[in-house]
Formats: C-alpha cells, sequence, structure tokens
C-alpha cells in the first residue's frame, strides 16, 4: 500500500494543518479571528498577541516559533516540523505518516501548553 498522496497544490492538506496549528496556539478557545484576518489595521494588532500564531504572522516571525518551542517542550520542534512540510510541498507529495507526525507534534505541544 503506498501511503503517499500526490498534491497539486499545498492548500488543501495544509489548510487544516493550519487551523489545527492556530487554534492549538491559542490562547483564548471561545474566540474566533475571522475578523482579525479581514481587518488588519494598526490598532488590531496588538489585539492579537491572544493568539500566537497570528501575532507572530503579523508583528514577530520568531514569536511563533519561539512558543512552539516553548509549549513542546524541544528545541528546534516548529522548525523542524516546517522544513518536513516545505519538503512535502516542494516534490509534491505527503505520506500520511507525515500527516500524523505533525498533528502528534501539534497536539503534544497543546496538551504541554494547557498543562503549563
Amino acid at each position: 500500500m503506498d501511503n503517499k498522496v500526490k498534491i497539486k497544490g499545498g492548500y488543501k492538506f495544509i489548510v487544516p494543518i493550519v487551523r489545527l496549528l492556530a487554534y492549538a496556539m491559542n490562547n483564548e478557545f471561545n474566540r474566533t479571528y475571522t475578523i482579525i484576518l479581514f481587518n488588519m489595521d494598526k490598532s488590531y494588532y496588538y489585539k492579537l498577541s491572544v493568539n500566537d500564531l497570528f501575532y507572530g504572522m503579523v508583528v514577530d516571525p520568531l514569536h511563533t516559533e519561539k512558543r512552539y518551542d516553548t509549549y513542546s517542550l524541544s528545541i528546534g520542534e516548529y522548525k523542524k516540523m516546517n522544513k518536513k512540510l516545505d519538503g512535502a510541498l516542494k516534490n509534491k507529495t505527503i505520506s500520511t505518516e507525515l500527516i500524523k507526525e505533525t498533528i502528534i507534534s501539534i497536539t503534544n505541544m497543546f496538551y504541554n501548553k494547557m498543562y503549563i
């Protein structure tokens, strides 16, 4: 059985992973961020810090990596995960093992964060 999935673009497989990551890095789980994504005026940037992923995207790209590594209790975990996903996008194939590994990494980070 072949466990690789061919992809034309990364959108179909990366969006659910990003949604999972955004939720896992959220500090207020009942808050929706749709309005923030479409309303990027300067006064709103500082309200994004409630979600470490969005704050990192808008203000400080290294913030997300630092917070992910802190929560996952493993320095370099965020970079390692992204390199593997970037490689899959470049090769236009992703293995089911990589998808599982990514989801497990995000889930572990989330549980550690909740414990901390």
